[in-house]
């Protein structure tokens, strides 16, 4: 998942490493106050935030244009997404999520024959006719950037909701399973009013012939196996492809496997159990990273949206400087010393490195003093698969004559689904179909004897039936592959084996995103432990750092 993925967008305790945590005292003449290393997410809301508290600041982006991972491209007669391209809603907004629950309850209570009217709460707890019956969930979570608000607020027609419940609630209560395993998608039509969409909308291939989700158990045994997998099992953190095996002897390659790999866009060999907990964490209502009950898809193009809310107020000020990328940050002295790739060099009170944690495993930037040796083992120990989002344009809708939504190749095509569903008419061309590949996949496709289109195109043909998928490509697809820009490296950070959070103790990501001696700071959806994967996740990142700084600059 996160599903998608949109879609999208570094240090360990200073005491840890070669550098010490005394408050460095500024004597020389700087040329800015803060400079952003990277204007992704993160960078240019770190910007926003700064400029908005009269803080002086300035960015180097090695490459040609903002936004990141948040990029788009036309195709047909609409655009398509190449990085992130869904929104997701806090839990209290726009209905307060105790509020909801409160609904859900009286529903509950009326179905049992019991009377509302004598409902009582009590702290948390919800009494009626003077029995306990459940249990009200706390105000939390709480996003420091509500980007689903912000965009309500400004012009909520931008957003067309459609929940995805197997996705992003792989961990069911009892009471949601079955429901759940005949209606997978919501679409939000109108106020409270919804259309379902069954397993019959979800087609795959298998043994070279398409089947249904709905007439084939597959589908639901392998969504089964994967809610189930970390009840049942106590042991270390391991892979989740060892943790299906081991509870449910689930070979890898196998039809249950391959669905499970399918679904999760990664590697499950690299995939830690932890992400399991994560989803059910999600489900329950514990805050993780896409956090909400909508999912939401925008009506024009996320970097446009990003630009419409905040950019536009910093782009005109000329603070931005487009392919020049960093090549080294020396924070020995007094002041830091950024120098870029034409040899210029800048100085600075705070430095705000925004690139992925690649970029570090990269050594394409050089430190001095290097880095601490915890922060080194932070990133890592965070990974960022290769993928992208293949678009192709047909010249009619092939989905349509069988009535699909999703289309599941089972091979190295990996998930696809017609954009069109997920959208306002018109804003994607409805003859799309886009595929996520990503993982092991991905590496595959990319490998330079391989054809990825005769592939890709030979799977959905077994699909379709009859070579339709070949004789109705107009030839025409757009593709980024984010591995191959070395200041990105790869889709999203993902949660490898052995990466745990605690009780107060600090996952990989929070330990990557501490700042060094209160002035290298690092920002990034890959330095959160909360709300990684996301677009808002990156941007609560610059927030972050950007407050740091402001607090530091008023004392």
């Amino acid at each position: 998942m996160k599903r998608i993925f949109v879609p999208i967008i570094m240090v360990a305790l200073a005491a840890c490493g070669g550098s010490d945590t005394k408050e460095k005292t500024t004597t020389t003449k700087v040329d800015v106050d803060v400079l952003i290393v990277g204007a992704g997410a993160s960078g240019m809301y770190a910007a926003y935030t700064l400029e908005a508290a009269g803080v002086d600041w300035k960015i180097f982006e090695a490459g040609a244009t903002h936004g990141g991972r948040a990029q788009y491209a036309k195709l047909g007669d609409g655009y398509v997404e190449q990085g992130p391209e869904e929104v997701y809603s806090s839990l209290d907004y726009p209905i307060p999520h105790r509020t909801q629950a409160l609904g859900w309850m009286q529903e509950e209570v009326e179905e049992d024959g019991s009377d509302w009217s004598t409902k009582e709460i009590k702290g948390d707890s919800v009494f009626v006719e003077g029995e306990f019956w459940d249990v009200l969930p706390g105000d939390e979570p709480t996003f420091t950037v509500d980007l689903f608000k912000a965009i309500w607020e400004f012009d909520s027609t931008l957003l067309k909701p459609f929940d995805i419940g197997v996705e992003y609630n792989n961990q069911f209560r009892e009471d949601d399973r079955d429901y759940f395993s005949e209606y997978p998608y919501e679409k939000y039509l109108s106020g409270n009013e919804k259309q379902f969409f069954g397993f019959d909308k979800i087609v795959y291939m298998r043994d070279g012939k398409m089947v249904r989700a709905s007439e084939d158990p597959s589908y639901k045994e392998a969504f089964h196996y994967l809610a189930t997998a970390e009840e049942e099992y106590d042991g270390p953190d391991t892979s989740l492809t060892a943790v299906l095996n081991i509870v449910h002897g689930i070979e890898e390659g196998d039809i249950h496997w391959t669905i499970i790999n399918d679904i999760y866009a990664v590697g499950t060999e690299a995939t830690s159990l932890n992400r399991l907990s994560i989803h059910a964490m999600q489900a329950s209502g514990e805050d993780w990273t896409a956090g909400g009950d909508y999912v939401m898809y925008l009506s024009m193009p996320y970097k446009k949206v990003l630009d419409t809310l905040y950019f536009n107020k910093i782009h005109p000020l000329g603070k931005i400087e487009y392919n020049n990328a960093v090549e080294k940050i020396d924070y020995t002295g007094d002041v830091i010393k950024v120098t870029d790739e034409n040899g210029n060099v800048t100085t600075c009170n705070n430095v705000v490195f925004t690139g992925s944690p690649k970029v570090l495993q990269s050594e394409i930037v050089e430190w001095a003093p290097v880095l601490p040796a915890r922060k080194v083992e932070a990133y890592n120990a965070i990974q960022l698969d290769p993928g992208w989002r293949l678009h192709l344009l047909f010249d009619e809708p092939l989905w349509e004559e069988i009535d699909a939504m999703e289309i599941i190749g089972l091979g190295y095509a990996s998930r696809c689904w017609p954009n069109a569903q997920f959208r306002k008419e018109g804003a994607t061309d409805k003859n799309v179909l886009m595929c996520y590949i990503m993982g092991e996949n991905a590496e595959y496709l990319k490998q330079p004897d391989v054809d990825m289109m005769e592939v890709v195109l030979g799977e959905l043909d077994a699909v379709f039936g009859d070579n339709k998928a070949t004789k109705h490509f107009t030839g025409e697809f757009t593709m980024y592959d984010w591995s191959t820009n070395p200041y990105i490296g790869g889709v999203y950070t993902y949660p490898s084996k052995g990466m745990h959070v605690s009780g107060d103790e600090k996952g990989w990501r929070g330990k990557l995103g501490e700042p060094i001696e209160d002035r290298v700071f690092f920002a990034g959806e890959g330095t959160i432990d909360d709300h990684y994967g996301t677009v808002f996740g990156a941007m609560e990142s610059g927030e972050r750092v950007a407050k740091k700084i402001i607090a530091k600059n008023e004392k």
